[in-house]
């Protein structure tokens, strides 16, 4: 398979890289416990869908990042940010966009403890 430096999800063809996008779909899905949860695809501009989807939970956020391949000297691992408000949110997503909406290895959790919810954007571009 090619690895692409470009965008997140990709597949080769032949000698070309071809970028995969989901069709915006969601669905529900029965846990365990026989609750259920939304999941979403999420198209190639995740951090804009991701962030509109931030604005329905109230302040204070936290932001847990799980390094789940590392490459080189990188380990796995996961490191999560103490509470902030909306501003610093946005701020911080907006200036790693172009990393977040290319980079397949991590998944992202945003806790928002004041709505007892959690939202979680993984690796395969799935909320």
């Amino acid at each position: 398979m090619v690895v692409s430096r470009y965008y997140k999800l990709g597949r080769g063809k032949g000698d070309k890289d071809i970028e995969l996008i989901h069709k915006p779909l969601y669905w529900r899905s029965i846990m365990t416990n026989d609750q259920y949860r939304i999941e979403a695809a999420m198209p190639s501009s995740a951090v804009d869908f991701f962030l509109n989807v931030c604005k329905l939970f109230k302040p204070p956020y936290s932001l847990l990042y799980e390094l789940k391949i590392p490459h080189g000297a990188e380990r796995a691992g996961r490191f999560q940010s103490p509470f902030f408000e909306w501003d610093v949110l946005e701020d911080f997503l907006r200036r790693n966009s172009t990393y977040l909406n290319g980079d397949g290895r991590f998944d992202l959790w945003l806790s928002a403890p004041n709505e007892d919810a959690q939202l979680v954007w993984d690796n395969h571009n799935i909320l």
